[in-house]
């Protein structure tokens, strides 16, 4: 419940004589003489350290302030918007060109990455480029030069043909250039070497690194522990689960939605953890998710998920206008509130 605010009534003035050192002297009761600062009996008490000549107005924190704090309230509510495989409804999923859709509709962008056959970090979701390529073959059965020849585009709109498989330095460029945060996922390769090429780009800390394979992430953990850990499930929550998770260094739960039920949420929360579900896509099972108070919604439409996540309610933004107001009235200047200074007309 916001405090209540007082105001303070506003003092009048003595006669012209007396403005010019107003801030010295004092009108007599019942007199139109100024009085001088008089005996020490006469003057004020001192005042000890901590207190004030004039009453404190309930508010005096800066506007400013105000609006952080209400805007980072509802922002700690609010889920983030997660773009599966980029903004793949719209592009072809885990290209350059689904990141960049992504852009101003995501706050992190999902990619998946597999071990080419000379051993280089690329976005691929399945283990063969058949589907999302005009080429054939496992990806672990190809160069990083072959795998750049293909196709990625053509397959879901010509409009996108000659888009190149990119990797994993490329999408975290583009990624993170378009101020998003890059989620991670591992389908293939070692710990050590997402690790290594992490910290060759620098960017440790500003990424998630996702698996379903847990010992990976533990094993990521061990080598960097500034590369935040998402520990990818289904199926029931348990304390014992989610126990086994914290001790890989993960601090985010990314579960199955259709497991997913309102008091896993309060499960994840009381032991200091995220919670993100996937693949949610719908505007009715979005909203569903939104009211539960997950904290990240993985889906394949984000800007959906941007639209749908309310805006700070109106009575918030009422009350933040109120003590903003109250603040600016109460503001001291020069030892004094605004109020105390205004005379009645």
């Amino acid at each position: 419940m916001p405090a209540r605010i007082s105001i303070v009534k506003a003092q009048g003035r003595g006669p012209p004589t007396c403005r010019r050192h107003a801030h010295l002297s004092t009108m007599a009761r019942g007199s139109g003489s100024c009085r001088g600062r008089g005996s020490p009996a006469q003057r004020a008490p001192k005042r000890r350290l901590g207190e004030t000549s004039v009453s404190k107005p309930p508010v005096t924190m800066p506007c400013a302030a105000l609006i952080v704090i209400s805007w980072s309230i509802h922002a700690a509510a609010a889920p983030l918007s997660i773009a599966h495989r980029g903004d793949s409804l719209y592009a072809p999923e885990n290209t350059l060109a689904a990141f960049s859709s992504a852009t101003g509709k995501a706050h992190l962008v999902e990619f998946d990455v597999r071990v080419s056959a000379d051993g280089h970090l690329v976005v691929m979701h399945d283990s063969s480029v058949n589907r999302t390529t005009d080429g054939i073959g496992p990806v672990a059965g190809l160069t990083l030069a072959q795998l750049k020849e293909l196709d990625a585009g053509s397959w879901f709109s010509p409009t996108f043909a000659g888009t190149r498989v990119p990797t994993i330095a490329e999408a975290l460029d583009a990624i993170l250039a378009a101020g998003m945060t890059p989620l991670v996922e591992h389908k293939a390769g070692a710990a050590a070497d997402y690790v290594a090429n992490l910290q060759a780009l620098g960017v440790t800390a500003d990424v998630v690194v996702q698996s379903f394979n847990w010992p990976f992430l533990g094993a990521v953990h061990a080598l960097d522990p500034s590369i935040r850990i998402a520990a990818l499930g289904q199926g029931r929550l348990q304390e014992s689960v989610i126990s086994y998770l914290q001790a890989t260094g993960a601090d985010i739960v990314a579960w199955s939605y259709r497991d997913v039920v309102p008091a896993d949420v309060s499960l994840v929360h009381g032991r200091g953890m995220e919670l993100y579900v996937w693949t949610v896509n719908g505007e009715a099972i979005i909203r569903s998710f939104i009211e539960m108070g997950v904290d990240g919604i993985i889906t394949d439409d984000p800007g959906l998920v941007w639209q749908l996540v309310p805006e700070p309610p109106a009575p918030m933004l009422a009350a933040m206008s109120l003590l903003c107001l109250t603040w600016y009235v109460h503001r001291p200047r020069h030892g004094r509130p605004v109020a105390d200074r205004i005379a009645p007309r």
